[in-house]
């Protein structure tokens, strides 16, 4: 429960002038049961992104760890997190039921019906091989969302082609995608995504995170494990995730929370 936060400002080449500053708060990987016991440590944490005044609050996936019910009342928490101009989220992989030891194919196409209502009453608009646009001043942002299923190694990632559709007059794209490997693989120098956010790694909640040196045996599975990355000008964040899943501690590699500040090139 030491959460850090994580502060980067990037440069975007040719940023609308209204997109100057833009505070774009970024948390993943809750799996809500290690809260469970917590719910004021939680809320604590709700808060304290308020106090961030982000402009945008986005959350990429892994709200439970294997079903529906472990949602819980977690909402009434999780709905006092608020932005100025909204709240974004996708499902991650375990949010479909995939580890569920005893869910049918009905069950877990209805955990996944469940699932997008708790997190609508959590304040989020979730984002399914989707887009939402959003105005800010004379500035159009595009938020793009897709779902993750399955499990490592066999990760099936959504579709960015179906979320990216009739998507038009905007001034910025944003991506919301579970899994970073997909940025590698479907986003960085083959479309116009300038900023994509992902989180799912949690640093294998074990490492060594200073200043100078930045090491998880995550890298092995996940080259783009933690922080920012970019490539000729579209740029990936990763966040290390809230909370646990497995081992219910972390080694020197700390929960957060991401805000990023963009800033003209």
């Amino acid at each position: 429960f030491n959460v850090w936060t994580e502060n980067h400002t990037i440069a975007i080449e040719g940023l609308h002038p209204d997109l100057e500053g833009l505070r774009i708060v970024h948390i993943s990987d809750l799996h809500l049961p290690c809260f469970y016991h917590h719910n004021d440590m939680l809320e604590e944490i709700m808060l304290s992104i308020n106090e961030l005044e982000p402009d945008l609050l986005v959350n990429t996936g892994d709200f439970i760890n294997a079903g529906w019910r472990e949602f819980d009342r977690f909402d009434t928490i999780l709905s006092k997190a608020l932005a100025r101009y909204g709240q974004y989220a996708v499902m991650g992989n375990h949010d479909f039921g995939t580890y569920h030891p005893h869910f049918t194919e009905a069950e877990r196409e209805n955990n996944v019906r469940l699932m997008n209502r708790f997190i609508f009453a959590s304040g989020y608009k979730v984002l399914n091989d989707e887009f939402a646009m959003v105005k800010i001043g004379n500035a159009s942002v595009a938020i793009l969302g897709v779902i993750t299923k399955g499990s490592f190694p066999d990760i099936e990632h959504g579709n960015l082609e179906k979320a990216s559709q009739r998507i038009y007059g905007e001034d910025l794209k944003i991506l919301l995608a579970h899994d970073p490997n997909q940025w590698d693989r479907e986003v960085a120098g083959k479309t116009g995504i300038d900023l994509t956010l992902s989180g799912h790694t949690h640093g294998l909640q074990v490492g060594i995170l200073t200043k100078r040196i930045k090491w998880s045996p995550a890298k092995y599975f996940y080259p783009r494990w933690s922080g920012i990355h970019e490539v000729n000008g579209q740029y990936l964040v990763v966040n290390r995730g809230l909370g646990v899943l497995g081992i219910p501690f972390r080694i020197w590699m700390p929960p957060e929370i991401t805000v990023i500040t963009l800033m003209p090139e």
